[in-house]
């Protein structure tokens, strides 16, 4: 059997999810954790467990993309050494293998196929990006009656809430439309936790301009913008730190050049950003070596 080398965060969401399932309250299991972070070979490794101890008989895989059924198959294979067959809306899926993975919109016209499966032996339902499968859409109605006879249930996701708001399938809530998932089957790694550990990229929000337009009590139109020189409407200079805000866009989207108009002045408030931007890539590469990218020396030539 290959070794899987685990993250801490995948060795606790291993351990506590085998223990709930064999606890039996509740047959669904939630790993909420950043994107990025390692849900795939955490999940196998789990799916893996389960098969060696004869606790389940087959894995069914949902996710949202061809291409991810494609990276789930190779990487169940890699930890499990079980072959995974993909699966479309038109095949018979009777007689193609013990694993099967296909996306959330194939299993509409599979409904029926994949309910006999889960009757017929036990099946662990492996739902990957989870939040695609609303209560009261076509994926999640599909999903809820396919796999209601599976053996256990393991939901993967980074946004366990939708855009929307509407609830998804296996999911518990509260009056208040709150998630309310027991604490015991729920495993969640936040995505500040993962770049804290380096499994994930910090992102950042670049500064933009924000061009917009009010239109006042008069019928007039005032419009504020960050890149032209206007003068503030009367009726929004009560607006406290607006216009410094307008003029510290300008001041850094303005570079600041020596005389021969080419080279950075160092010393702007250009050239400081860039300096203490370069000091924070260095310090981000040095802390995540498997992160990529290049350590930049720390002077400017411009």
């Amino acid at each position: 059997m290959r070794e899987i080398k685990l993250r801490p965060w995948q060795a606790d969401a291993q351990r506590q999810s085998i223990d709930w399932y064999k606890n039996g309250e509740n047959k669904h299991f939630v790993i909420n954790a950043a994107p990025g972070s390692g849900k795939t070979i955490c999940a196998s490794v789990i799916a893996r467990e389960l098969i060696t101890n004869a606790i389940i008989d087959r894995v069914i895989v949902i996710a949202p993309r061809n291409e991810i059924v494609r990276q789930w198959a190779e990487e169940f294979k890699y930890v499990t050494g079980r072959h995974m067959m993909k699966v479309t809306s038109s095949d018979d899926i009777e007689g193609y293998g013990e694993d099967l993975c296909a996306t959330w919109a194939a299993i509409q016209n599979l409904n029926e196929a994949f309910h006999s499966v889960c009757s017929a032996s036990r099946t662990l339902v492996i739902c990957d990006e989870h939040h695609h499968a609303a209560v009261e859409a076509a994926w999640g109605d599909g999903a809820n009656s396919s796999f209601s006879n599976a053996h256990f249930v393991l939901v993967l996701t980074g946004t366990p809430i939708r855009s929307d708001g509407q609830e998804t399938v296996w999911m518990a809530y509260d009056s208040n439309g709150r998630i309310n998932q027991p604490a015991g089957g729920t495993y969640t790694l936040s995505y500040g936790k993962a770049v804290d550990l380096g499994y994930c990229r910090p992102v950042t929000f670049h500064r933009h301009e924000g061009n917009f337009e009010v239109s006042l009590n008069d019928g007039s139109l005032a419009q504020i913008s960050g890149s032209n020189e206007v003068s503030i409407p009367d009726s929004f200079k009560k607006i406290k730190g607006l216009q410094s805000a307008l003029d510290f866009y300008r001041l850094a989207c303005t570079p600041q050049f020596l005389d021969d108009g080419v080279s950075l002045n160092t010393n702007s408030y250009q050239g400081t950003m860039i300096k203490c931007g370069i000091n924070k890539l260095n310090e981000t590469r040095k802390t995540m070596p498997n992160a990529g990218g290049l350590i930049i020396a720390p002077n400017i030539a411009v």
